[in-house]
């Protein structure tokens, strides 16, 4: 018996210091230095009943190999709750988020649906896999 107490102690006694390790690998470290702004001023520049063209200031539009994410979705929320809140998470908003890809600071956004609110906004996308904040959130209500 207290050879099977010895044994069950060094068998826990191993677990133990085997999860302990897991804890002390170190923390890959983040690259900063590949990090860029947050494009500023969405604009509206047309809407009709199916689709918007909006536009943005970025500080790296001198950059022809530039790109940007657009992400949008339809809003059901009439007190102006943004569709993503400040840590990236969906709020109050059909979980169906549009992500469009372009090279241009101007685009359009199409196949949406008439007398409908969506959200806007945009990111730089900083290359290697890093991107800038998303842009202050627009809402763009399409025609009947």
């Amino acid at each position: 018996m207290i050879k099977k107490i010895s044994i069950l102690l060094a068998v826990t006694s191993l677990l133990f210091s085997c999860e302990k390790e897991e804890f002390n690998t170190p923390t890959p470290q983040v690259d900063s230095s590949n990090t860029c702004d947050a494009p500023e001023g969405l604009t509206v520049i047309n809407v009709s009943n199916q689709f918007v063209n909006v536009s943005w200031i970025s500080d790296q539009l001198a950059d022809e190999s530039q790109t940007w994410e657009i992400r949008y979705a339809k809003t059901f929320d009439t007190a102006n709750t943004p569709i993503i809140d400040s840590d990236d998470i969906p709020t109050d908003i059909d979980m169906n988020i549009n992500i469009i890809t372009t090279q241009d600071n101007t685009i359009t956004i199409d196949n949406l649906d008439p007398s409908e609110t969506y959200e806007v906004q945009v990111r730089t996308v900083c290359g290697s896999g890093a991107y800038s904040k998303w842009s202050e959130a627009m809402e763009i209500t399409t025609l009947k």
